[in-house]
């Protein structure tokens, strides 16, 4: 709505009695609520058309839903609980069922063979016996034969075995297989233990030790 200032003339009665008449117009359709449409200038209406009564009805509300909540209180959760009532003793018979019969009865078993040993650690040393030091030939010479037993004209084979010790010295003689002859196995030990010399044997450990040595010695008288 507008308003336009007039300047006081004659005409002032005319302008006031517009303006009331459209003030008591619009009034009518604010009260009446039908939603009229009034359009109003200064000096012109416009007549408005109004919309039939519409008939109000009243809705009943709506159920309440299990989501929303209640004032009422819940009803009491049953009682879920199971009771047993277990006997005082229960009597148990066993009952013995015989097994079938395997298949595998009366045939003959084959023993499996021994699993061999388990090799042993290699040393860190491989053990090495006494060595003579120079020719074994040069320890008896024939300037040597005992005198007595070659006036008799005594010859034969004496076998011996020596004990060394750690430092390679013989230490004990013992005739092994005898030539029939003592004074030539008294002889042969005798010049063996005070002429050889040995590299002494190492162990297993690479250390020195003590060892063995075998030979023998043919006695024959020269021709």
């Amino acid at each position: 709505m507008s308003y336009t200032d007039t300047p006081q003339t004659g005409n002032r009665g005319t302008t006031i009695a517009t303006v009331a008449v459209i003030h008591a117009a619009l009034g009518y359709a604010l009260v009446s609520g039908f939603g009229a449409t009034v359009i109003t200038e200064v000096g012109k209406s416009i007549e408005a058309k109004f919309i039939p009564d519409v008939e109000t009805v009243e809705l009943d509300p709506l159920p309440k839903t299990e989501a929303e909540p209640s004032d009422a209180p819940l009803p009491p959760a049953p009682d879920t609980r199971i009771t047993i009532d277990r006997p005082a003793s229960v009597d148990v018979t066993v009952i013995d069922v015989p097994l079938a019969p395997s298949p595998y009865a009366g045939v003959a078993k084959i023993p499996m063979p021994p699993l061999p040993p388990a090799p042993a650690p290699k040393p860190a040393f491989e053990a090495k016996d006494a060595v003579p030091r120079g020719n074994p030939g040069g320890w008896v010479t024939p300037a040597d034969y005992p005198s007595r037993d070659l006036r008799q004209g005594n010859e034969g084979l004496t076998r011996f075995r020596l004990e060394i010790d750690a430092q390679g010295r013989v230490t004990g003689c013992t005739v092994t297989a005898s030539s029939g002859h003592k004074g030539l196995d008294e002889a042969a030990c005798k010049l063996v233990s005070r002429r050889a010399r040995f590299e002494a044997a190492t162990g297993t450990d690479g250390a020195r030790t003590a060892g063995r040595y075998e030979n023998a010695i043919r006695w024959e008288i020269p021709r």
